[in-house]
């Protein structure tokens, strides 16, 4: 009986005393200060109704009907594109253009009605069909309020005032940037030592770690679902 059985390679390393290693250090400066403050406002943002007219950003629930019509009014061989609780944020184009700008403005309980005219390029326009009746009926509109960076909003989070807040997300950003200089420090080092001292893997260990990987991607599809890829 003849057979090969392969063994983890002995490591001895060299060429690690005295080497020049090059890690930056992070610094968390004025910047990262300000936008992790911001973010605090961020996470005490909620939804308010809206009393001033819809805007870019607003996220708004309304019921449309779009209706292709000829220039005499008659309405075109096409079903009308109807839509009841669109839920939608003005402006992120997920509704028909027409629909987006109607409730720019508009405020819970508003009822629009217009006839508008149609470009060539709508994808609605077709010839015979020139000319668009719109009815929009808002339901909901609701703004994202973010409160103001203040004492009131540093107390609300559990700090004595606004500068004990500053201090104390600093003091954990400061912290942040050293764990993340250490992990910098680490990786160079240990890139060092391979650059250094080359080892030769076994090639089963190679291939047990690619069929780890692989069990992870596609551990849960069904053999259908294997054969389809």
């Amino acid at each position: 009986v003849t057979f090969t059985v392969e063994v983890l390679p002995e490591v001895t390393l060299s060429g690690y005393e005295g080497a020049a290693i090059e890690a930056p250090d992070v610094v968390a400066d004025a910047t990262d200060l300000e936008q992790a403050l911001e973010q605090k406002c961020r996470d005490r943002a909620e939804m308010v109704p809206v009393e001033t007219g819809a805007e870019p950003g607003d996220e708004v629930t309304v019921d449309y009907v779009l209706t292709p019509q000829d220039a005499a009014g008659e309405a075109g061989t096409g079903d009308a594109m109807r839509a009841q609780a669109r839920k939608f944020t003005v402006g992120d184009g997920r509704v028909p253009a027409q629909v987006d700008e109607a409730v720019r403005g508009a405020n819970p309980g508003d009822h629009i009605e217009k006839t508008l005219e149609l470009a060539e390029s709508d994808a609605l326009y077709e010839p015979g069909r020139t000319q668009l009746a719109l009815d929009v009926t808002v339901q909901d509109a609701q703004r994202l309020a973010v409160p103001a960076l203040d004492d009131a909003l540093a107390v609300d989070l559990g700090y004595a005032d606004l500068a004990a807040m500053t201090t104390a997300v600093q003091a954990e950003l400061d912290g942040k940037a050293s764990d993340l200089t250490r992990d910098l420090r680490r990786k160079a080092a240990v890139e060092h030592l391979l650059g250094a001292n080359p080892i030769e893997v076994p090639p089963s260990l190679v291939e047990s770690m690619v069929d780890e990987q692989i069990q992870r991607m596609f551990g849960n599809l069904s053999p259908q679902q294997m054969r389809s890829l």
